[in-house]
């Protein structure tokens, strides 16, 4: 067992500190390379300087090595458990690992330590939001929004919550005032446009996903999503044009892939849209909507040649039993139907539609 390490001298402390504040600066500057190797020399003098093993935690955190994270910053918890930034970080880092329980209860600690601080609320209620405790989550959004007014993110999180919700009316004003504090917020666009379908108003939700896509060019689930709306609006050349988009960002996202076979059959492009909904099952064979849409797509279609005809006939009649095992299991302990608005790709349309478009639903709000 080794020797225990002699306190340092006052004059050692001195230069402990005053390197630790240069770490500082250079971690501020995002100069992450520079304040690591202060950290560590820090260390080497002073094994249990907290503070170090905390920030060194954090940049681990940065890097994404969540288990090197969360072996420093629980040293410096030991050492000094009554640090707030320490908990709140190894929240971070365990909501990250999927560890949402643990993250809560070292939020709530951090809460505990310094219940005025807007952001622990706002990390807190976003583990709370992972476990499906909404309602207490909007109680922690509400207060970051409270204890600073000014911070977007707060108002941002509780449009979320809200929205998650179905309560797209109280979501609405959330994502304005987001956007007030944030213009360039492209989340809280992209948000406030699903909020805006789920109230029946289109237009104003193309608006809102054509900000989005200004602000982030390359998010392909704007693209999928506007497409979505466009598609609702009768303009399938632009929706057409907005899929592809999608897919060309996203190669290997199924709803993207199902909704171009929807517009390309509206405009009767069957054995187009076949392809799609086929692409769309090679990515997820269990996406029932996809497959009923193919089996859907490929009853209009004639064939010359009686070996052509034979090999559909097998098969749509593969594509007709796998979505009747599909309804079979999904029966056992079906739900009663919700509003079409409500369906499980989230929010749409206001009318009944053959072959419904879908939305993708809320972005995650800030750690």
């Amino acid at each position: 067992m080794s020797a225990p390490q002699p306190a340092a001298a006052p004059a050692e402390e001195v230069a402990i500190d005053q390197a630790f504040q240069a770490g500082l600066g250079y971690l501020d500057s995002g100069l992450i390379a520079h304040a690591k190797a202060i950290f560590d020399q820090i260390l080497a003098v002073a094994p249990d300087h907290a503070d170090s093993l905390h920030l060194l935690g954090f940049i681990a955190y940065l890097a994404g090595r969540l288990d090197l994270a969360l072996a420093h910053i629980g040293m410096a918890i030991r050492l000094r458990p009554g640090m707030a930034p320490y908990h709140n970080n190894m929240g971070n880092a365990l909501r990250d690992l999927g560890r949402v329980e643990d993250a809560a209860a070292h939020f709530r600690t951090a809460l505990e330590l310094r219940p005025d601080s807007p952001e622990i609320h706002i990390n807190l209620g976003n583990a709370l939001r992972d476990l499906g405790q909404l309602d207490a989550a909007i109680d922690h959004y509400r207060t970051a929004a409270t204890l600073n007014p000014e911070l977007a993110e707060a108002h941002y999180n509780l449009g979320g919550a809200f929205e998650g919700l179905g309560r797209f009316a109280e979501a609405e004003p959330c994502y304005r005032e987001a956007l007030r504090l944030w213009p360039d917020y492209a989340k809280a666009h992209y948000n406030l446009g699903n909020t805006l379908v789920g109230l029946c108003r289109p237009q104003e939700a193309e608006a809102c996903y054509r900000a989005a896509l200004r602000c982030q060019p390359d998010h392909a689930d704007t693209c999928n999503n506007l497409g979505a709306v466009l598609q609702e609006l009768g303009r399938l050349a632009e929706a057409e044009t907005c899929y592809r988009t999608a897919l060309r960002l996203k190669p290997d996202a199924p709803m993207a892939w199902y909704n171009l076979g929807c517009a390309l059959l509206i405009e009767n492009r069957v054995e187009e849209a076949a392809r799609c909904y086929e692409a769309a099952l090679v990515l997820a064979p269990d996406y029932g909507e996809a497959r009923f849409a193919l089996c859907m797509a490929q009853l209009p279609i004639l064939y010359q040649d009686e070996a052509e005809v034979r090999r559909r006939r097998v098969a749509y009649e593969v594509h007709l039993r796998a979505l009747a095992e599909d309804f079979d299991r999904q029966s056992v302990h079906r739900p009663a139907p919700l509003p079409l608005k409500d369906t499980v790709h989230g929010l749409l349309s206001c009318r009944q539609r053959r072959h419904q478009p879908a939305v993708l639903l809320a972005l995650p709000g800030i750690r």
